[in-house]
């Protein structure tokens, strides 16, 4: 009875643990995009791979002083789909601009699993 109760318990924290890694895909594409075109780009240093850092890092510096402190109306972003596929992840998202669907840009977005978390890989 008590090797039933411990397969349960594991069983269920498995099952919890994969739907928040799960969650993790869309909510890290979502913080990255606000993030990288609202030039609030401290808020996605911790969701960056390595490369994708140097290159936001590099974006950065080219920004003028002036304008650093100046944030930039988002886009909207709708999240539509994501496939994962082993230690990598494609979220389909779009970014619409405005209340006209005619501007609105559908991209995907690639994410790289790391130490159990998931980094955008731009």
């Amino acid at each position: 009875m008590k090797k039933l109760f411990s397969l349960s318990i594991l069983f269920s924290l498995l099952c919890i643990i994969g739907c928040q890694n799960q969650e993790e895909i869309p909510k890290n594409t979502k913080q990255f995009l606000q993030g990288f075109y609202s030039h609030d780009f401290k808020f996605i240093y911790d969701i960056s791979s390595t490369n994708t850092l140097k290159k936001i890092k590099e974006i950065e510096s080219r920004i003028p002083q002036s304008k650093k402190d100046t944030r930039v109306e988002a886009p909207t972003i709708v999240i539509h789909e994501y496939y994962e596929q082993g230690d990598s992840a494609y979220c389909r998202y779009t970014l619409k601009q405005g209340d006209n669907d005619t501007n609105a840009l559908s991209e995907n977005l690639l994410l790289i699993k790391k130490n159990n978390k998931w980094l955008v890989e731009y």
